[in-house]
């Protein structure tokens, strides 16, 4: 297909990045971004949908407009791929469907093959966490190829690519290496602003790992900066209107509370938080986990 607007145009100026900003994320030249946005060349789906994500524009619905024929079942395949690895109750629908991109072309997308990636490390339950971080920094340098843990704030990452460095962030943190983990975490945190996320992709993500911060700290036994995070994280929750994790932002400020040995009545009010949010959010999985946890570890009965 060729771009007969200046939609990429407007969403490039609109980020503040050059065509030349473009072509080294994309491993292409600055003419033929050039190209593209002018309608001089052909493009694909999939570089589309690349240089879009780039920006910081959505790169799913927004593309059912711009979907030829005979690229919309790999599309397809490639939407619900996505769906599924945001569970992780799915992750073996996940792998069954990764042959499927494997065996076509597009793996060689710069896109689609840091994607598939990405996918084959995670859904890979037997691979050793050291195994995995060497990979997953292997499949961030596609597209990120100057990736260096501790030079990551202030990048202009895109979606995939804050996804392959928190998931290293989890494995530092798996294997004990907490304050490499809490580190990249911060750093990618930090630079929030500058991260070429739709503002749908920042709801999802920045709440979260302001949530699994506050867990490294806790683990990391920094337990008063694990309270102070979880505050923020509050905050940050109520920004992007993101609830799902506040019950269990309330309960480690309880944890951490009982660790640094607070009042009785000041963990028992986040655990008693904690409890009705869940319930209040329909989560009745939470809900009850918590609730025998209290009992278990706390000594304390909610009603």
């Amino acid at each position: 297909m060729r771009i007969k607007s200046t939609i990429l145009k407007d969403f490039r100026e609109k980020a503040n990045l050059s065509q030349s900003d473009i072509a080294e994320k994309l491993g292409a030249t600055q003419q033929r971004i050039s190209a593209i946005e002018t309608g001089a060349t052909d493009v694909s789906i999939w570089e589309f949908m690349q240089i879009m994500q780039i920006i910081g524009q959505p790169t799913e619905n927004f593309w059912m407009l711009y979907v030829e024929t005979n690229e919309y079942e790999a599309y397809r395949k490639y939407r619900e791929l996505n769906r599924l690895l945001r569970d992780d109750t799915q992750l073996d629908k996940a792998r069954k469907l990764l042959p499927y991109f494997e065996k076509k072309k597009l793996a060689k997308e710069p896109f689609i093959k840091q994607f598939i990636a990405y996918a084959k490390i995670v859904t890979n339950e037997e691979m050793k966490a050291e195994q995995a971080i060497f990979e997953l920094e292997e499949t961030i340098k596609i597209t990120f190829k100057d990736y260096d843990e501790s030079q990551v704030n202030g990048k202009h990452m895109t979606y995939h690519e804050i996804k392959i460095a928190t998931e290293i962030a989890f494995k530092l943190n798996q294997l004990g290496e907490h304050d490499r983990g809490i580190a990249l975490l911060k750093a990618i945190l930090e630079g929030r602003e500058n991260a070429k996320t739709t503002e749908d992709d920042k709801r999802i993500l920045f709440p979260s790992l302001m949530y699994n911060l506050a867990g490294f700290l806790r683990e990391a036994e920094r337990m008063e900066e694990a309270i102070e995070t979880s505050n923020e994280t509050l905050k940050i929750c109520k920004k992007y209107k993101s609830y799902k994790s506040v019950p269990w932002i309330h309960y480690n400020i309880a944890c951490c509370q009982r660790a640094l040995g607070e009042e009785e009545y000041l963990y028992k009010n986040h655990l008693q938080l904690a409890y009705y949010c869940a319930r209040a959010h329909g989560d009745n999985q939470s809900a009850t986990i918590i609730k025998k946890d209290a009992e278990e570890s706390f000594n304390i009965f909610l009603q």
